[in-house]
């Protein structure tokens, strides 16, 4: 039952791409070639993907100039995440902090494929979002950034 639930939820993740990119917020975009590929067979991007440059998304004025909102742009979280809008791909990071402690959404953003798998709440959120999380080879320097610019704008 869990399989078809996670395929259901991938045929109608691509089917809202197919028929509403617009709204989708994630591949086929400009950036992006929309294809399935990588280092298995249910990543959507593969190793090494830096995130969808999904022009149609962006952070609000009142984001866009807290340090890290470039990284967090840059990287493509727009594609799956949202603040304070809702599910999509992936969860709406509203209330991050208070649900996660600083440490958790650190080594999960730095290697999250290695963090599932060892982490009960990270293999939750797998079995309930499905695609995984690339990895986003961040610098120490730009996981800093992304950590402050998260614990503001998530509050």
């Amino acid at each position: 039952m869990e399989t078809v639930m996670k395929i259901l939820k991938i045929t109608s993740l691509l089917l809202s791409l197919c028929f509403f990119p617009k709204f989708a917020g994630a591949c086929p975009s400009d950036g992006c070639d929309g294809k399935w590929h990588g280092d298995a067979p249910h990543h959507w991007h593969g190793q090494g993907y830096g995130g969808c440059r999904n022009p149609r998304r962006s952070l609000p004025t009142n984001y866009s100039q807290l340090e890290g909102a470039q990284v967090f742009e840059d990287k493509g979280c727009l594609s799956c995440h949202t603040i304070g809008g809702g599910d999509l791909v992936g969860p709406d990071l509203r209330g991050l902090f208070a649900r996660r402690k600083e440490k958790w959404v650190r080594n999960f953003i730095q290697d999250p494929n290695k963090f599932i798998g060892k982490n009960t709440e990270a293999n939750v959120l797998q079995n309930r979002y499905g695609p995984e999380m690339p990895n986003l080879k961040l610098s120490q320097e730009e996981l800093d950034q992304l950590i402050a610019f998260l614990k503001e704008a998530t509050k």
